[in-house]
């Protein structure tokens, strides 16, 4: 299990704002990250395509998994907006 802390600038002061266990059975990849910006933040992770999920911050619950069992790495994640997030494999695939 990999744990990964989120944390908020609010002004001097850094404040941890939520931690979540990523269980990833990678080796040597870190997972890929990026935050959905909402009333109920999410976090957008994984480090293939096929362990993609989004975790909603308050309950920890797993909210979206990718479903397909592609296992190309992920080199970039990007949020667009609240329910769109676009990714980037090592190999060059968009989506």
């Amino acid at each position: 299990i990999l744990d990964f802390c989120l944390f908020h600038f609010p002004s001097d002061i850094i404040e941890a704002v939520s931690t979540i266990a990523v269980h990833e059975k990678e080796g040597h990849l870190w997972p890929r990250v990026a935050i959905f910006p909402a009333v109920a933040p999410g976090v957008l992770h994984g480090a293939r395509l096929s362990s993609l999920q989004v975790v909603d911050l308050e309950s920890q619950k797993t909210m979206y998994t990718s479903g397909v069992s592609d296992s190309e790495e992920l080199s970039s994640l990007q949020v667009l907006d609240a329910d769109t997030f676009a990714f980037c494999c090592t190999s060059g695939r968009l989506g």
